[in-house]
């Protein structure tokens, strides 16, 4: 059953957004909310493929299990659950050849715990403008103010 604001925003997505009926059939949309589905998998699997195990992590850092998921509770590592909530996944940008990436604590107790894994893991690695081009992840590997990394985290935990 189609109300009134239904058609309302129908008829304004048609005007002002371009769009055309065929866009906003009942069929389009279901075809549509499959592909979201879809692509969310897709970036979910993404997000595990570059992420570490607790047991992974664990070897790296040369910590116990325990430690390791006490340290991901108390927001000294980033993590994130799997879909089924089993497994806890550490994403691979937050380990440097030394250890922890500078600044780690700082920064995961600056994110929103909503920020979706693949939107964390793109602030990390893709260059800013802001870091002469360098993405956070190399821009503190190289040493540089984690004060520039964290305005841009706080900025964006803002929006």
């Amino acid at each position: 059953m189609t109300t009134e604001g239904d058609r309302a925003d129908h008829d304004f997505l048609i005007k002002y957004a371009g769009m055309t009926a065929a866009e906003l059939s009942d069929e389009a949309l279901r075809e549509g909310d499959a592909e979201l589905v879809q692509s969310r998998a897709a970036a979910h699997l993404q997000a595990v493929a570059d992420s570490w195990d607790a047991s992974q992590v664990a070897v790296f850092l040369n910590l116990e299990h325990d430690a390791v998921r006490r340290a991901a509770t108390e927001g000294a590592l980033y993590s994130f659950a799997s879909v089924s909530g089993d497994n806890i996944w550490f994403p691979s940008w937050q380990f440097t050849a030394s250890g922890l990436l500078p600044g780690l604590q700082e920064i995961v107790r600056a994110l929103p715990r909503s920020y979706h894994p693949v939107s964390v893991h793109d602030l990390m690695t893709e260059p800013d403008e802001a870091l002469d081009g360098l993405s956070p992840v190399q821009w503190l590997t190289d040493d540089h103010a984690l004060a520039a990394v964290m305005e841009i985290v706080e900025g964006r935990s803002r929006e």
